[in-house]
């Protein structure tokens, strides 16, 4: 996330004025609160004032006070001190709550409004160290510490008039405490300010740390990676305990800097009310009388050093955490009264030279121009990474393009308020997000507004409510932590049930059957068929099987618009959609995609097996077994010894290259190829990315064809050298 933090610590004096801010929409409380303090403190200053007339009156021996009176006065002075301090109590809580409840209502709506362009820059950990650790800081920095200032303050200003009144030499040498504390203050205050930051900083990449393993536990599981992440852990604590060490010996040496100032202006007090006692200039009632007052000014004055101001230090780097987060600008901002009404979608919708990238230095989408009728049900085709999922967000309008415009009915969508757009959008993503909740309840966030019938017809569309019925609550059966008690197939249902429920003008689909078995599949197909009935539709989708409906297809690669057309066209143009639907296809998979088969022709078009014969390639498409792989699964890991060849006929897979990079497998692609000739480690590690079939053959069976084809071997070692030497990509053959 992009913050518009600086270097430079925030201090005392930021904290204080943003404290401000907060508490100036309560006003009236404020003015309670010190009104409060100004009795408690006046009490305080009564009593000491009292002392002094007691003593007087005592030595000077007319004894003219009548104690009762003067005990009943101070009883009730007393009480009504402490009912200030309850009521101020109270008071404090009040306004402490309602400054947290505003803050936390603002930083949420701010994280609606930036979306998805600034947060999937940011660490979710340290989104929400916003909410926890940084709100915790505040709370006591700008509120309840806050207040013990102002009593602090109240009852220096209340004190100091006393001492001048009762001897103003020593008066003055009183007054020395404040501007000691604000030297030692400004000396130390703003490199603990600065510990102060980094600690916060600190705790929320811990906090990010610990969010993202519980997110990642399949894959840290699978990969082996739980003493890797320990140890990074380990070391983020450590730093941690570092900065902690720091920041709180610095804020307490600002603390301690300012008590030590306060109780050396005490000494020096004592003995000059002593020299001047001893001098004549003073009488020593006076003295005694004098004693209260400064030991009650000591006593502010160390409540500033010692609690306030470090408090207001620790604030401080959490006071600028929150404030920068306000202050972000969301890329795609609402246009409030500028906005022009949501286009209805009538005519077309239009991608006019439009170019993006998420980061300045990837650009995804190149002088892109598409138009889209009403009506009109397109795909989007292409490798993965070729820019089909990054116009849906064009479309979506989670991004606006960099260059170009993508208008509806002629107008341009940044003129549009982005949720009265969105309302009239259906969408099925890829990656389902289930919140925690009930499965009526997730489809019901399509429409809050719809019958628990029209859910229910909707899941039926879906293809849901039969395994709905079969759980023991039904629609009221929870779903758990993003969706994490159903599998990926149901969470898809659950997607497709909501796309229904709102009965969008523009439905845009993000491979929204790939994670279907080829029944549930088809079923599906079916109901979104009938769903896509009078509107718009942009499938995006890698298996091509489900685009060949389409009334146009769009084929992209490298960010590009390559080729256009229709399914029977594009195959006759013999160009990139031809390529990529001859990779796809010769497979045959069961309806419960448990088994699936290559045929000769197939295989043959795999480079290593390019010079087998026909029965070669049928006995040798014969020895393939089907491997099914859930998400998260490993296939094999770096370094492991290779005996297994591959080829992906449904899903797609990780790779994990040696050189940190990684790449994505799709219907169609295969891998190990080398591993059938030798026995060499593997040189990256495959996973599976969404639920994936497989066929694969190990060296044992590809052994004993050989054996039949004693020409065979040279061939295919002549074509695997030549692989080598041309460099083929590590999807094809580089993790053999």
């Amino acid at each position: 996330m992009d913050d518009p933090e600086t270097s430079a610590p925030f201090g005392v004096r930021a904290t204080l004025r943003a404290a401000v801010g907060w508490w100036r929409p309560h006003a009236g409380l404020a003015a309670a609160l010190v009104g409060l303090v100004i009795l408690q403190q006046s009490f305080a200053t009564v009593l000491a004032v009292g002392l002094k007339v007691i003593v007087d009156d005592v030595q000077g021996g007319a004894r003219r006070l009548d104690f009762a009176e003067v005990g009943w006065a101070l009883g009730a002075g007393f009480a009504l001190a402490a009912l200030a301090g309850l009521a101020g109590d109270y008071l404090e809580s009040l306004a402490t709550g309602r400054i947290l409840r505003r803050l936390r209502t603002d930083l949420y709506a701010q994280v609606q409004r930036l979306g998805m362009a600034h947060l999937t820059q940011a660490r979710t950990g340290d989104v929400l160290a916003r909410f926890s650790s940084d709100l915790d800081a505040l709370r006591q920095g700008v509120t309840s510490r806050l207040l013990d200032g102002v009593r602090a303050g109240v009852g220096l200003l209340m004190s100091l008039p006393v001492l001048w009144a009762l001897d103003a030499p020593l008066a003055a040498m009183s007054c020395a405490v404040v501007p000691g504390v604000l030297l030692s203050v400004r000396a130390l205050g703003r490199p603990a300010a600065r510990a102060t930051q980094a600690l916060r900083q600190h705790e929320a990449d811990v906090l990010g740390s610990v969010q993202e393993s519980v997110r990642a536990l399949p894959v840290i599981q699978a990969f082996s990676l739980s003493e890797t992440f320990n140890a990074r852990f380990a070391r983020q604590v450590d730093a941690l305990e570092r900065t902690g060490l720091q920041a709180g010996f610095r804020i307490a040496l600002t603390g301690t800097s300012a008590a030590l100032t306060v109780q050396l202006v005490t000494l020096l007090l004592t003995l000059g009310g002593a020299w001047r006692v001893y001098h004549g200039p003073m009488t020593a009632r006076t003295l005694v009388a004098f004693t209260a007052p400064p030991a009650v000014v000591g006593a502010h004055a160390i409540e500033l050093g010692r609690r306030v101001l470090p408090a207001l230090l620790r604030a401080s780097g959490s006071v600028q955490r929150v404030q920068a987060l306000l202050a972000l600008t969301p890329k795609v901002a609402p246009m409030g009264r500028d906005a022009v009404p949501a286009p209805t979608l009538d005519s077309v919708l239009t991608l006019d030279r439009v170019s993006f990238a998420y980061a300045p230095d990837r650009p995804v989408l190149h002088d892109v121009t598409l138009s889209v009728r009403q009506g009109e049900h397109i795909a989007l085709v292409g490798p993965s990474g070729c820019g089909k999922s990054s116009v849906l967000q064009l479309l979506l309008r989670f991004y606006d393009p960099d260059t170009g415009a993508v208008r509806v009915d002629g107008v341009d969508l940044r003129t549009v308020e982005p949720d009265a757009w969105r309302r009239r959008v259906g969408v099925v993503l890829q990656d389902t997000v289930l919140l925690f909740g009930s499965l009526r309840d997730n489809v019901r966030l399509a429409r809050l507004d719809a019958t628990d019938a029209e859910v229910a017809h909707a899941c039926e569309q879906a293809a849901i409510d039969r395994f709905v019925r079969d759980l023991p609550e039904g629609y009221d059966t929870q779903t758990g932590e993003a969706g994490a008690w159903l599998s990926g197939g149901q969470r898809q249902r659950v997607a497709i049930a909501r796309a229904v429920l709102r009965k969008p003008r523009l439905l845009l689909l993000d491979e929204a059957t790939s994670a279907l078995d080829p029944a549930t599949e088809h079923e599906v197909a079916q109901s979104l068929e009938a769903l896509a009935r009078g509107c718009t539709v942009v499938n995006v989708t890698h298996r091509l099987a489900n685009a060949q409906a389409a009334d146009r297809i769009i084929v992209m690669d490298a960010g590009r618009v390559v080729e256009e057309g229709t399914h029977d066209a594009l195959l006759a143009r013999g160009g990139r959609y031809a390529e990529l639907w001859a990779k796809q296809n010769g497979f045959v998979l069961s309806p419960d995609g448990r088994r699936a088969s290559i045929d000769a022709e197939r295989l043959r078009a795999v480079p290593l097996f390019a010079e087998l014969s026909e029965l070669a390639a049928r006995r040798l498409a014969a020895e393939f077994e089907t491997q099914s792989f859930a998400r998260g699964d490993v296939v094999f890991r770096r370094g492991d010894v290779g005996d297994r060849f591959y080829v992906l006929v449904r899903g797609q897979m990780d790779v994990r290259l040696d050189s940190g990079g990684r790449v994505v497998l799709a219907d169609g692609d295969f891998f190990g190829e080398i591993a059938l000739l030798e026995a060499r480690p593997r040189t990256a590690t495959v996973s599976a990315r969404t639920d994936c079939v497989a066929i694969s053959i190990d060296r044992g069976a590809f052994a004993r064809l050989i054996a039949r084809e004693p020409t065979l071997r040279e061939t295919l070692e002549e074509a695997a050298l030549e692989r080598r030497f041309r460099h083929v990509p590590a999807t094809m053959s580089g993790v053999g």
